[in-house]
Parts: C-alpha cells; structure tokens; sequence
C-alpha cells in the first residue's frame, strides 16, 4: 500500500498526508493507482512537492549510528 506526502509550502521542508474527500489519509493499493493520483495532482502541485511512499510497519528495534 501506497500513500502521497504534499509538500505544503514550496521549498519549507514541511509535508502532509494527501487526504482523500472525507479526510483520510489516500491509500493506493498497487504502483498503477499511485501513478494516476500521483498524475492527477500535478494539476494542481509541481513534481517536487508530491512525494510517494511505501506505508510499511517496522517490527523489529532499528538501531541507527552515524558512519
């Protein structure tokens, strides 16, 4: 499953969940469905503010370091 982060302000850093019409966080099933939303948007949002991603759930303690 697939979800869509929208940069809200051009170049702040700051990002949310594109919501669907009733306010839940858009949900697309496979990469097809993803690629038309995300083709949708540019109608609206430029390429670098749409962010795809993978909605996962880590299951084990990640322990991260600096190399």
């Amino acid at each position: 499953m697939y979800s869509i982060l929208i940069q809200t302000t051009p170049n702040s850093g700051k990002y949310s969940y594109y919501l669907n019409a009733d306010g839940t966080i858009y949900i697309a099933e496979d990469l097809t469905a993803l690629g038309i939303k995300v083709g949708e948007l540019l109608n609206t949002y430029i390429l670098g503010q749409i962010i795809p991603i993978k909605n996962c759930i880590i299951q084990k303690n990640i322990e991260i370091t600096e190399a």
